[in-house]
């Protein structure tokens, strides 16, 4: 029988695939310039623009994988709790996981929420997870996994487009440099050019851009985003999973100890 850590990091694993597939995804759906961006000219000051004549619908499949991603995450937490009941000798209950709640938890409280999800575990163990903060003012990008997570299991989750951005001709060859130890500079693969949720149909932005000429030949992208105000409204989804990931990854690696 695999221990139970294995299942923690399978889960990470998966939500590893999940996030490498929305970035092939994104890739693909942004491929044929779905937003139909043409050129035009100012005629009183022959100030150049890019408008965006059309704003499709985030397709359904780009919205499932990232839920998809998050469930993995947040399931990665839970099983880890689990873990940790188990290796503690105990019984796990249908109370048991990671405890994440919107006010700060009680957990001196024999009859609260936090103390039923973590009960069986060595105490220990319980104070390394209050040091996690799992609620959320403590620890938001937990919290905001949680509460994703949530939604996702009642819906797809809704997304919508934010943010034309710049693409750095020079990437590769700057990371390159970078991973050489050529400079220091960490390299950007894009710069941002307005910041604007959601995107809509008239939407233009110049030529020039945060300092940046921007040649016809040049390109640009437009970020994909959650749609989900007072949760994640505008935030990126990329960057959302990053973080969500990284935040997984850093408690998990935390309490490893705790299940050996």
């Amino acid at each position: 029988m695999p221990h139970p850590y294995e299942d923690v990091v399978s889960k990470i694993k998966r939500a590893e695939k999940h996030i490498a597939d929305f970035i092939a995804e994104t890739a693909g759906f942004m491929q044929p310039d779905p937003y139909g961006v043409i050129e035009e000219t100012d005629p009183n000051t022959r100030e150049k623009f890019h408008v965006i004549k059309t704003v499709p619908t985030i397709p359904r499949p780009l919205r499932i994988i990232a839920g998809d991603a998050i469930q993995n995450l947040r399931s990665a937490l839970d099983y880890l709790a689990y873990g940790l009941v188990v290796v503690a000798n105990a019984k796990p209950t249908h109370d048991t996981g990671y405890p994440i709640s919107t006010g700060m938890p009680k957990p001196d409280d024999p009859n609260s929420r936090f103390s039923a999800q973590v009960r069986g575990m060595r105490q220990d163990a319980i104070d390394a997870i209050k040091a996690t903060k799992p609620y959320k003012r403590g620890n938001y990008a937990l919290w905001r996994l949680h509460r994703l997570n949530i939604i996702d299991k009642h819906r797809v989750l809704m997304a919508a487009t934010t943010s034309a951005s710049h693409i750095n001709p020079r990437f590769s060859a700057d990371l390159v440099d970078y991973l050489t130890g050529i400079t220091d500079a960490i390299p950007n693969p894009a710069t941002t050019m307005f910041d604007r949720f959601p995107v809509k149909a008239g939407d233009k932005f110049p030529f020039y851009a945060s300092k940046t000429e921007m040649h016809k030949h040049e390109q640009f992208m437009l970020e994909i985003a959650f749609n989900e105000p007072g949760i994640s409204e505008g935030e990126v989804v990329i960057t959302v999973l990053k973080e969500s990931i990284r935040c997984v990854q850093k408690i998990v690696g935390n309490l490893a100890r705790f299940m050996y």
